[in-house]
């Protein structure tokens, strides 16, 4: 079942503004021989122009006030057409920054380092839209020691860090957008406080293709859920602290080390789907956890042996690997492609439980236990499927030498 997390009440926070020359009407931008228009929406009335369009943008967004002329409060749409941003947009609270889907286009084609900016700011939502660099601007979109704000339905290409969460920021939403050949699709930097460190951030929903690192998660209790992310070179998800959810992802031809890769404690992966993997399936270490309900398929390349679920036993750096429960798994690779090492590989820990688990394809063994304690029972060892012959993925030579080093 996937998980549904907009706030639809945010929207009624979002309608009255107190303009001088027109009370309580939102933004409506738009382009008009060559000019950038910012009217408002009822009225129409033309309140600001310019030929440069972060101007013009920026303009509205500044402008969008309520309650004594103190509070930002309302919406700013930006009708369909290209916007070529010479600077970087900064939003503030109670702001609603949408497009009109993919044929509202805003173009970074100067260098500066952040597309648009949501800083110190409350129920600031930005969708429906396309965000592209042209000029090595570094960040599509950054929340930075922001409170519930959401990124919605927009298309996010070729930055270094597509959607970059940082300073603190919680209750984000990152919800069904389309996030294609950014060298890191969504970023999350932890914060540098307690308390936003302990409200859960959502990245639910969304569509990643290509890049090197689909998810790069260094904040805690963040859930990720439900995302397809398809063709990184390196990892899917990389999931690098505590408290830490990967649920319904569906994750195929990625090509890092690990597709899902984690070394915090309370990391719990479940339901995912993996196919079609350059290298390992799933890691994780430290204490505590679940690793459950995954279907892990067609992993290795190039008659590389590779391990299914890897549990990794730290004790100098991040503590050994206990208490972890590594169940109703599915490890499969099928005739026609090269066998994996081991199905599920234990490097020393104790007390974890390994039980339930179906594994086929292997050349070594289905589960290896080194860890004191731990209970390995019910795992059921069964042939690679038969009848039925698949070529592995063709990758091309570009992508095999890309990939090599990209984690």
């Amino acid at each position: 079942m996937k998980i549904k997390f907009i706030n639809f009440f945010l929207i009624t926070l979002l309608g009255s503004l107190q303009l001088a020359r027109a009370n309580d009407q939102n933004f409506v931008i738009s382009q008009v021989d060559g000019m950038v228009q910012v009217r408002t929406d009822m009225t129409r009335e033309l309140v600001f122009f310019s030929e440069d369009a972060s101007e013009a943008i920026q303009w509205a967004l500044d402008h969008v006030i309520s309650q004594g002329d103190e509070i930002p409060a309302g919406e700013v749409l930006i009708g369909s057409g290209d916007y070529f941003l010479s600077k970087g947009l900064r939003i503030g609270s109670n702001i609603w920054l949408r497009g009109k889907g993919s044929t509202t286009r805003l173009i970074a084609n100067a260098f500066f380092r952040i597309a648009i900016n949501v800083q110190d700011a409350s129920f600031t939502v930005i969708s429906d839209m396309t965000l592209i660099d042209k000029s090595n601007v570094h960040v599509g979109i950054e929340l930075e020691r922001s409170v519930n704000c959401q990124v919605l339905n927009t298309y996010i290409s070729g930055f270094t860090d597509g959607i970059r969460n940082s300073g603190q920021s919680a209750l984000t939403l990152i919800n069904n957008n389309v996030l294609s050949d950014n060298t890191t699709s969504v970023m999350v930097r932890n914060g540098g406080g307690v308390i936003g460190r302990w409200i859960p951030l959502f990245i639910s929903e969304n569509t990643i293709l290509g890049g090197t690192t689909g998810i790069n998660c260094n904040a805690m209790v963040v859930n990720i859920l439900n995302n397809t992310i398809h063709k990184t070179k390196g990892r899917g998800i990389h999931a690098g602290t505590n408290s830490i959810v990967v649920h319904g992802n569906s994750l195929t031809r990625i090509g890092g080390d690990y597709a899902i890769f984690g070394t915090g404690a309370e990391f719990n992966c479940s339901g995912n789907t993996l196919s079609g993997l350059k290298g390992n399936g799933i890691r994780t270490r430290t204490r505590w956890g679940n690793i459950t309900g995954n279907l892990i398929s067609n992993l290795g390349q190039d008659n590389e042996e590779k391990i299914g679920i890897h549990i990794v036993n730290d004790k100098f750096h991040e503590g050994p690997a206990e208490s972890k429960t590594i169940t109703g798994n599915v490890i499969q690779n099928d005739a026609g492609f090269p066998k994996f090492n081991y199905g599920i590989k234990e490097d020393g820990g104790f007390t974890n439980v390994i039980t339930g688990n179906i594994i086929s394809g292997f050349a070594k063994g289905a589960v290896a236990s080194t860890g004191e304690g731990t209970i390995v029972t019910n795992n059921q060892e069964l042939k690679a499927t038969t009848g039925l012959e698949r070529k592995w993925p063709e990758w091309s030579a570009e992508e095999k030498s890309e990939s090599n080093d990209d984690h």
